[in-house]
């Protein structure tokens, strides 16, 4: 088994954006739960009525703040913290990537969950907030590449590769 080195961290979590924010607040115990009545970044939970009230919200994120490319900026939140996160690595690890051979760079990204958004605006907009049955044509033709587990890491190999 080959060792590897990591070089560069990059956090976007609900307890802190970046790594040195992130560390503080943990080590503070701080809570990145809140409840559903006040979530800010969307209206993603106002449509629907959950049992459940707790929330984890990833608070004050603005892409263009963490160097999100533009083009990304549209597509689910869980894509737009990937690059962000990638950017604090790269940034983190001093790594100049026009001086590395890229066949030597290794990208490991998590996710708990991806695309709620996305599958949350479609649902409904195929539903009719849930009114009627699923129509298929109306879903968008790039829901399955916008909400996949394995979006946001396409878009940081599209972005980083």
């Amino acid at each position: 088994m080959r060792r590897v080195v990591i070089t560069g961290l990059g956090v976007i979590s609900p307890v802190g954006i970046g790594k040195e924010t992130f560390w503080k607040n943990l080590y503070n115990g701080a809570s990145g739960a809140t409840t559903l009545d006040r979530v800010t970044c969307c209206s993603l939970f106002g449509q629907h009525e959950f049992s459940a009230q707790v929330v984890c919200e990833v608070e004050n994120f603005q892409p263009d703040e963490q160097s999100v490319p533009a083009a990304y900026r549209s597509m689910d939140r869980f894509i737009q913290f990937a690059l962000a996160a990638t950017h604090q690595a790269v940034h983190d690890a001093y790594l100049d990537l026009n001086r590395v051979d890229c066949k030597r760079v290794g990208v490991t990204l998590a996710t708990a969950i991806c695309g709620t958004q996305t599958l949350d605006l479609e649902f409904t907009k195929a539903t009719d907030q849930g009114k009627e049955p699923l129509h298929a044509q109306g879903i968008s033709p790039h829901l399955y590449a916008a909400a996949m587990g394995n979006s946001a890491a396409l878009a940081v190999a599209s972005r980083y590769g």
